[in-house]
Formats: structure tokens, C-alpha cells, sequence
């Protein structure tokens, strides 16, 4: 069957769909913005084509005949299938409707996601939100599977295998420790200095601790925490409670630095600032809800 039959047909089991669901060849046009002998055409076009009469015309209009009916049965289901699809469509393009799925870290989804999604479901309350945590690795596993829309990661990660829609902001880290490291602060540190004390770390698989790992090997030291911790909370209280010494996010902990509670250990080579973007799946299209959520909600950086 060539796509020009198959929409004729398409068109005809439309036109029956319709007058059987009204038992009348005038709703059925009325419904259609058709003219009834538009309709009436098509429906003997129909009966032609299958070689038996669908309808029996009475006072009331029409009934179907037990082929009718039997057609009835398998156009039914199909013809609803087809127009709830119309009407989900027509929900997501004027964002009554749609899903959005977003994939980030806990840190991030608090930092970036809530206050974006806080702006976005109040002009748009009928989208329907899904959020997901994951590390690095298993964004981009979501992203690739379509399981995700968007996330939102942090550097380090391989840009080749996800597409990067825009920088949304740059964050700097800082190592620091509590009074019991306290000495380490009188002068900027080398990495071989600091692999001489223990070390808390984000667990392996993680951009936080992919990014330490990338410093030490620049200055071609082994990285080797000696306590992993699954968030970056539970990182700041074991640094505080004199754990060890760790890289955390300066916004995070600048106000336990002024109050003398977290002293910053100085480094001879900085730290260089984490970029965090905003990602998509590589050559993935967005759908409409989620380009509206980028455009309206997530800001490049410095815009």
C-alpha cells in the first residue's frame, strides 16, 4: 500500500468512525466540517473498497449492519488511540501538559534544579516534573537510554558522549580543614605535602571526586582518600569534626571559614573552577516542555 491509498484509507475509517459514533451522516459531517454528501461519498468509497454495506439507514439516522459492527470493534479502539495522541500533543505544545525528567547530583538539584523548576511549574502548573540523582556516569547512561530529558553536571565529564547546552554557572572549590589542620594554612601547599594526611573524598564515579583525582595526577601524585562519603553535607561535617582534609564548594562553607571553625589550606598550584552545565543526550532533540524549561528557567552563566 503506497502513502497515498493509506491516507485515503486513513481518511475513510475516519469518516466511519465518526458516523457510527453518532449513528448519523449529518453529525458525522457537522463533526468533520464536511459536507454530508462529502461524507456520504467517502462512506460508499469505503463500502466499495470492502465489498459489503457498514450502515442501515433508519428514521433516526443509521445503525451499523454485523459487518459494520465487526469493523466497529477494530476502527473504535484505534480511532481513540489516534485522537488522544492529537490531544497530548496539543497539551505539550501549549505546555498544558508534558512530562519533564531531570537528572542531577543532590547538591545540584537543590543549587540549580528546585529554584529553576520553582519558576517554571508556577507559568506552567499542568507539566508533570520527574527528578532523578545519579553520578556522573549513570547521567549520561539516562540521557543515552531516554530516560532523562536534561541533566545538570559538573566537570569534570566526557563532553563526546552528551550534548552541552550551555554553561549555567562556575564554581570554586577549596581545601580546607578544621583547627586540628590548622598548621597547613600558614603557607600554599604541594600535592606531595598533602598526600601526607588523610584525605575525605566523594565516593569513586563521581565528578567531585574524578576532579581531585585529575589535581593530584597533575602533580603527579596518587589520590588516596582515606574516608568516602556519598554527599558533599557528610563531607563538610567529617572535614569539620577533624576527619581530615578535603576539597569542598567555597559557597558552601565561606560563612565556617569567617567564623574560624574551617581554616583554607593555601595551594601552590590553585585549584582550577568547576564549569556546571546543563546536558542533553548526544543528537537528541529536545521535546518542546524541556526547550521551554531551558529557555525560560536555566540562564547561561554571566547572561
Amino acid at each position: 500500500m503506497n502513502g497515498e491509498s493509506f491516507a485515503a484509507n486513513l481518511e475513510s475509517y475516519k469518516v466511519f468512525y465518526y458516523i457510527a459514533k453518532y449513528g448519523s451522516i449529518t453529525a458525522a459531517a457537522e463533526r468533520m466540517y464536511l459536507t454530508q454528501p462529502t461524507v456520504t461519498k467517502a462512506i460508499h468509497k469505503l463500502e466499495e473498497r470492502l465489498g459489503c454495506t457498514l450502515f442501515i439507514r433508519t428514521k433516526r439516522g443509521v445503525r451499523l449492519t454485523p459487518e459494520g459492527q465487526l469493523l466497529w470493534r477494530r476502527v473504535e479502539p484505534a480511532c481513540n488511540m489516534l485522537l488522544a495522541g492529537e490531544r497530548e500533543l496539543r497539551a505539550v505544545k501549549t505546555l498544558t501538559g508534558g512530562t519533564l525528567t531531570i537528572v542531577s547530583t543532590e547538591m545540584s538539584f537543590s543549587t540549580y534544579i528546585l529554584p529553576a523548576l520553582s519558576l517554571f511549574l508556577e507559568s506552567h502548573p499542568e507539566v508533570k516534573v520527574k527528578c532523578k540523582n545519579a553520578l556522573n556516569g549513570r547521567m549520561v547512561e539516562l540521557l543515552q537510554e531516554g530516560e532523562a530529558d536534561l541533566a545538570v553536571i559538573h566537570a569534570p565529564f566526557d563532553s563526546s558522549s552528551v550534548t552541552v547546552i550551555r554553561e549555567i554557572d562556575c564554581n570554586y572549590e577549596c581545601l580546607v580543614g578544621s583547627q586540628r589542620f590548622r598548621s597547613l594554612a600558614a603557607r600554599p601547599r604541594t600535592v606531595q605535602e598533602l598526600a601526607e594526611y588523610p584525605f575525605i573524598s566523594m565516593p569513586s564515579g563521581s565528578s567531585s571526586r574524578e576532579y581531585i583525582e585529575s589535581y593530584f595526577r597533575r602533580g603527579g601524585v596518587r589520590f588516596e582518600p582515606d574516608i568516602e562519603l556519598t554527599t558533599v553535607e557528610l563531607a563538610i561535617q567529617a572535614v569539620s569534626g577533624g576527619f581530615g582534609i578535603g576539597t569542598l564548594p567555597e559557597r558552601l562553607i565561606s560563612d565556617r571559614i569567617a567564623s574560624g571553625e574551617l581554616c583554607r589550606i593555601d595551594l601552590t598550584d590553585p585549584l582550577p573552577p568547576r564549569r556546571v552545565c546543563l546536558i542533553s543526550g548526544k543528537n537528541s532533540a529536545l521535546s518542546l516542555t524541556a526547550q521551554a524549561f531551558v529557555d525560560e528557567c536555566l540562564p547561561e552563566v554571566g547572561a
